[in-house]
């Protein structure tokens, strides 16, 4: 059995020493009554057993390896530092490869990827619908140098995070340009369900479409965008001729650089949710504080758990695409364990996935727990606000 991702990794794989100090602070374990085989040590173990051949491949063992939403908090735990959600996404292409039955919602993705690029299943020709609320905006996108990427989530799911972006950009007096309908997804969801070759075909067509328009800056809303583009691209493909930032640390330069005025006090108690892309993966946690810190009249009061011990929302490493109920149930641990001690009124993130899902498990909190309804900002949204 060829198993060739695994096999590089083999001595990885051999280092766990089964301590479970993952297995505590897992968010899918903890949602699944304590369930061995879908925690990290518990995929460790079944790894273990494909590569000596103890454990052959199936849809159950491909179940246990896509229900990971790759926070990497294992990883942060573990004592020898084995990268643990790098080495499930190892699995997951090995499975993938070798035609391993995946998550039903998985295959819709991959479906609607290569047939409207985007994996939500949207119209290509929807894409750019945001903008349809910028007004004569939308005609003053300028032949620029910088590139605000919207990204699928943003556009399809969280149109007013694009138009927020926008009008803060204009407002700072900054020139920008979109790709509009011709944007197409970064890929993130082809390495996240294990499909490698198709990641490394579709990035080479993202960085030739971007470098076409004589972009030197990308700017993202979307910490995943913001990974692949910063990390996974030059992983798979080499070095790209442009710089990427997240809307956080383009906006909190623009506040430094006087760019962005705000005209009134938001008078708001708020908590920062930290993104597991932004925060562990790319380890970007003062930007957007900074933003919020800036705006006035905002209480900024912190969760127990946040920075790198931030309990994750659970939308992240396509888990809420395949398996929506344990998603959105991470979600609302976040809201009553987390969120509702701190008798906030909003939360706000950095990630438009993490916004949807955290809307969710506020709307599921309030109805089961009676816990207090708080609204969920993306930072974005928060600033244009702020700007008025």
């Amino acid at each position: 059995m060829s198993l060739p991702s695994l096999k590089k990794l083999r001595n990885d794989i051999y280092f766990c020493i089964r301590c479970g100090f993952c297995r505590f602070v897992c968010p899918v374990v903890s949602e699944k009554d304590m369930e061995e085989t879908v925690g990290p040590r518990g995929r460790m173990i079944l790894i273990r057993g494909l590569i000596t051949g103890d454990i052959k491949p199936s849809s159950r063992v491909s179940d246990k390896m896509y229900m990971c939403t790759g926070c990497a908090y294992c990883r942060l735990k573990c004592p020898p530092g084995l990268e643990v959600d790098n080495i499930v996404l190892a699995a997951r292409r090995d499975l993938f490869s070798l035609g391993t039955p995946i998550p039903e919602g998985h295959l819709g993705v991959l479906s609607s990827l290569k047939s409207n690029g985007n994996p939500f299943g949207g119209l290509r020709s929807e894409r750019n619908k945001w903008m349809e609320s910028l007004g004569g905006l939308a005609d003053t996108m300028s032949k620029t140098n910088l590139l605000y990427w919207v990204g699928c989530t943003t556009s399809y799911t969280a149109p007013n995070i694009a138009s927020s972006m926008a009008r803060i950009l204009n407002k700072a007096g900054i020139g920008f340009k979109t790709l509009g309908a011709s944007e197409k997804c970064c890929g993130y969801p082809y390495l996240l369900i294990g499909d490698e070759e198709s990641f490394k075909e579709n990035a080479k067509e993202v960085v030739k479409q971007i470098s076409m328009g004589n972009v030197d800056t990308v700017v993202a809303n979307c910490p995943g965008c913001y990974r692949t583009f910063t990390e996974l691209y030059p992983k798979y493909i080499g070095s790209l001729p442009f710089k990427t930032l997240h809307s956080s640390q383009f906006i909190d330069s623009l506040i430094r650089d006087g760019r962005i005025k705000f005209s009134k006090s938001m008078n708001l108690r708020v908590t920062y949710h930290d993104p597991c892309d932004l925060g562990r993966h790319a380890g970007i946690y003062d930007p957007p504080r900074n933003v919020i810190l800036s705006i006035p009249g905002i209480n900024l009061v912190e969760m127990e758990r946040s920075r790198a011990d931030a309990r994750c929302c659970g939308a992240g490493g396509a888990l809420r695409l395949a398996f929506p109920e344990v998603s959105t149930n991470i979600a609302t641990t976040r809201i009553k364990l987390d969120v509702a001690p701190l008798d906030v009124e909003a939360i706000v993130t950095a990630c438009p996935t993490c916004v949807r899902n955290l809307k969710d498990g506020v709307t599921i909190a309030e109805a089961i727990y009676d816990v207090k309804k708080v609204d969920v900002f993306d930072i974005v949204e928060l600033v244009n606000n702020a700007i008025g």
